[in-house]
């Protein structure tokens, strides 16, 4: 039996959403070679998209952005975990869990300039399943199994 939009109802889960660190970030130089620390380039430079491995502590560089037309990479927000607990469903809300990062040039009457952007690609709908007091965990709909009492 799956739990759809019924809350405040005792549920076993099998898996949830777990936040994860997966290092990817871009970062954009000016054509000196200096960091770019504003939010947009007002000249042509060079962007990289860079991913930390943690386990190393050190940054690989995997993809090159410097041409700024729409290119992009993969972003990890959420993974699904396994792991058996029960709790209650105390609502339903939607959550990013993957996404799409990357470079795009702007040519406009009022200046060009290029920019760094982010969209969603998986945003699913969750239910927010408080399991202990006060800790809370987000669990898709698939995974929910309702505890009859």
């Amino acid at each position: 039996m799956k739990a759809r939009r019924r809350i405040f109802i005792k549920v076993r889960c099998r898996a949830y959403m777990k936040k994860v660190k997966d290092g990817v970030y871009i970062v954009m130089y000016n054509p000196d070679g200096t960091v770019c620390t504003e939010r947009c380039m007002r000249s042509r430079g060079k962007a990289v998209a860079i991913r930390t491995d943690y386990k190393k502590m050190q940054d690989v560089e995997i993809a090159d952005l410097s041409e700024f037309c729409g290119e992009s990479v993969e972003k990890a927000y959420r993974e699904r975990t396994e792991e058996t607990f029960t709790g209650f469903v105390v609502g339903y809300t939607t959550l990013k869990c993957k996404g799409m990062i990357g470079t795009d040039w702007n040519d406009s009457p009022y200046g060009d300039f290029g920019y760094c952007f982010k969209n969603t690609t998986w945003q699913p709908e969750v239910a927010v399943v408080y399991f202990k007091n006060n800790c809370k965990r987000y669990v898709l709909p698939e995974d929910i199994e309702i505890i009859e009492p």
